[in-house]
């Protein structure tokens, strides 16, 4: 009877050593498919963050294009405020000679009219 009862308790054992090495190896397959799910994961994470970088590089490109154009653009107005300066300083001048040739015309005509009286005196 003893062999009997030790031949059941081995076979039990058997049987239980045989369900925890199924278990593991059912455990193991759920693991790796787990590590295999976080890699994959883990793979389109660093996909992610690549394009994110170059998303990035490309808006601090756009940046420094802006920026660029945003200071050229003050230094044309700041040329074309020299300019208008320089055009406004023209005009003055040329508007204070305009009264100068028109003062002239007016003396030259008050000449030519003194011209005129003086010479019908000589001419009675």
């Amino acid at each position: 009877m003893q062999v009997y009862k030790l031949a059941t308790e081995t076979a039990q054992a058997t049987d239980e050593i045989s369900s925890l090495v199924n278990q593991t190896q059912q455990k193991s397959k759920q693991g790796i498919k787990k590590v295999k799910k976080v890699e994959a994961e883990a793979k389109e994470g660093q996909q992610v963050a690549e394009k994110t970088q170059e998303v990035f590089k490309e808006i601090k490109k756009d940046v420094d294009g802006t920026a660029n154009q945003i200071e050229q653009t003050a230094r044309a107005t700041d040329d074309l405020a020299e300019n208008s300066d320089e055009i406004i300083t023209a005009t003055e001048d040329i508007s204070s000679m305009s009264n100068e040739v028109t003062n002239s015309s007016e003396e030259l005509a008050e000449m030519a009219q003194k011209l005129e009286e003086l010479v019908d005196q000589f001419n009675i």
